[in-house]
């Protein structure tokens, strides 16, 4: 626990002490008083300050107008891998799209915090049926695949992280959902390879 206090004074840029992350999460009187143990109020604020941002983003972010523009800005910055969608910000000259979180280290916001940004409540409705178009396409694509169970795991992790931040997108998470694809046909030229010889 004490790693993460620091962390949190490091990131908040204040001398360490034990009580700062009660006081960057706002604790109560009520709570601070209480008999509950301190050290729950840490998973508390972490597991709810991707909410807390999404709320914090809905009440503070003036979303801009609708244009086919945006749109097209939404699914590339939103939709497509980073990777692809870095080199066609830099290309066209866009920046992905800011979004307003709660004071420093509770930093993550859900997967609809930057839809929101793009297209207010439309984005998130957006966002919220290609969430569950992915693994509904994906699921059909692998049903008879060898790789079955380590393709429902992968998809299974991507989607744990989406309460802190669009993992699809991440090369890191949501690449690795193609990594069978490319496997099944390597694993078949080595076989080959290999009884030849």
């Amino acid at each position: 626990m004490a790693s993460q206090e620091s962390r949190v004074s490091f990131e908040s840029k204040t001398n360490y002490d034990r009580n700062s992350f009660l006081d960057n999460g706002k604790a109560t009187a009520q709570f601070r008083n209480s008999a509950v143990p301190k050290e729950f109020f840490w998973p508390y604020i972490y597991i709810s300050s991707p909410l807390a941002n999404l709320q914090t983003n809905i009440n503070t972010y003036p979303v801009k107008p609708i244009t086919y523009k945006r749109v097209l800005e939404y699914i590339n910055n939103e939709w497509l891998f980073e990777s692809l969608s870095k080199r066609l910000n830099k290309l066209f000259g866009i920046a992905r799209e800011n979004e307003f979180t709660i004071k420093d280290p509770f930093n993550v916001s859900t997967v609809y915090s930057r839809s929101f940004s793009y297209l207010g409540w439309a984005g998130m409705i957006a966002m919220g049926l290609f969430v569950l178009f992915i693994p509904m396409a994906y699921y059909k694509l692998i049903a008879h695949h060898p790789y079955y169970i380590v393709s429902i795991s992968i998809l299974c992790t991507t989607y744990l992280f989406l309460s802190y931040d669009n993992t699809i997108r991440l090369m890191a998470l949501g690449f690795q959902l193609v990594y069978p694809f490319i496997l099944l046909p390597v694993e078949n030229k080595l076989g080959k390879i290999i009884s030849r010889q």
